[in-house]
């Protein structure tokens, strides 16, 4: 007789990417793809993570786009590319997402990845800061 593994939850542990389509047909589709690349992050399989980070991206999520930038800022299952970071990250800020937001504010305080500008770096911790993100808060101060 075949045994079958339960969560925490008691539920029967089903693999993510089967399960994927109905999830979808239940919640967002980005939401499910940005999970599903944590998972695979939090296991260090980061090709496996980026490749649903970008679908999560293609979906319209912006913290999947500041995951992908953070891959390549760090170079976790990419060559690290600073510009690429850079435009990962400022996708994301655009996208409205403050941990991004707060992220391009210091690059362009630091000149890292981008010419440095600090009336921009102060524009993005202001946009960072409206979303009470506290260490644009703090940095305002």
């Amino acid at each position: 007789m075949k045994r079958i593994s339960y969560n925490k939850l008691g539920c029967a542990a089903v693999p993510l990417v089967i399960i994927a389509p109905v999830l979808c047909f239940l919640y967002s589709c980005g939401y499910i793809y940005l999970y599903i690349g944590n998972f695979y992050y939090g296991k260090q399989d980061y090709s496996k993570a980026i490749h649903w980070y970008y679908k999560s991206s293609d979906e319209g999520n912006a913290h999947a786009k500041n995951k992908i930038g953070y891959m390549y800022l760090h170079g976790n299952g990419v060559e690290p590319d600073c510009l690429q970071a850079a435009i990962w990250y400022r996708q994301a800020a655009e996208a409205g997402d403050a941990e991004s937001q707060f992220a391009v504010g210091q690059f362009y305080e630091q000149g890292e990845c981008v010419v440095q500008n600090y009336e921009l770096a102060t524009y993005w911790y202001e946009q960072a800061a409206a979303q009470w993100f506290e260490p644009a808060m703090e940095k305002l101060k």
